[in-house]
């Protein structure tokens, strides 16, 4: 940076002791410092750089711990599995309930994040749905919706047997393309 012609050794300096703040390089930082009272910088002029450099980059430590904490590792989604047994008779109706309340429950409930329903194609009257709701809250809002009550009631005598199981997401990741329509 000596050789720029558009700002003089005491500008020079202070963009390079900022960058070596903000990179942590400590061992050219000294070499810098020095330089920089060479330069015509004051012991004062190099702790305001300081200062303001370290002052910025506690606030970005500070609002990205925040974030991991409140984004990332608090992480309060419900996620659970429904292994469902339908009697035979009854899989084309059920199949149509299941369609119709999934459609209607990711459509029009904002806690409701993800439903996806699958038959086993070896045994179709085995079924399984994949539920994500962005907490407990709406999990238990969910369950007294008019569709939920609708569907449950409307399926009751269809269902041989329900098993739920709660689950913890290693990774949850779908392309966009999956959600279009064909």
């Amino acid at each position: 940076m000596e050789n720029n012609q558009n700002i003089d050794r005491k500008q020079q300096s202070i963009v390079c002791i900022s960058a070596l703040t903000a990179t942590g390089i400590l061992k050219q930082l000294k070499t810098q410092l020095n330089k920089g009272l060479d330069n015509g910088l004051t012991v004062n002029d190099i702790k305001k750089v300081l200062i303001q450099r370290y002052a910025y980059y506690a606030i970005i430590i500070m609002v990205t711990t925040v974030s991991n904490n409140v984004f990332g590792q608090q992480d309060h989604r419900k996620v659970r599995i429904a292994k469902i047994e339908i009697y035979p008779t009854f899989l084309d109706e059920y199949k149509s309930a299941l369609a119709e309340h999934v459609k209607t429950a990711v459509e029009v409930e904002p806690g409701v994040l993800a439903l996806q329903a699958v038959y086993d194609k070896a045994h179709p009257t085995q079924v399984t749905v994949f539920e994500v709701y962005a907490n407990e809250e709406a999990y238990q809002a969910h369950l007294k919706t008019p569709h939920f009550l609708k569907y449950k009631r409307g399926t009751l005598k269809m269902v041989k047997s329900l098993d739920l199981i709660e689950v913890a997401p290693i990774a949850i990741e779908i392309k966009p393309e999956l959600l279009k329509p064909k």
